[in-house]
């Protein structure tokens, strides 16, 4: 099994993850569309570098088997585009975990 985490910064002003508020609107009400020359390359922010380090999965059972990726220039939601995802649908309640020690995981970045 396969997971993606997508963690973003709160930004009332910039309102930059515009691109996706149709298709998050979709999928919200249970809607089908169809999305033809998509580039998802469009939603990530113009400096790719990241930093990387192996972690576990922030909700039970805490498994210890994910590669996280941190971009060093956030991808940024306004707090409406938040409240788009905490309705009775898709409720975003205790789905983190606090920091954990560093122990001996290494943390990698993609520049120098």
């Amino acid at each position: 099994m396969k997971h993606v985490t997508v963690m973003v910064g709160l930004d009332d002003l910039a309102g930059r993850f515009q691109p996706c508020d149709s298709m998050i609107l979709s999928l919200l009400q249970g809607k089908q569309a169809s999305f033809t020359n998509f580039d998802p390359t469009g939603l990530l922010p113009p400096c790719r570098d990241y930093w990387t380090y192996p972690g576990s999965l922030t909700t039970p059972p805490l498994h210890e088997c994910v590669i996280w990726h941190v971009l060093k220039e956030p991808i940024t939601v306004s707090s409406e585009q938040v409240a788009l995802w905490d309705n009775p649908v898709c409720r975003m309640v205790d789905n983190w975990r606090p920091c954990q020690p560093l122990k001996s995981r290494e943390v990698r970045a993609s520049f120098q």
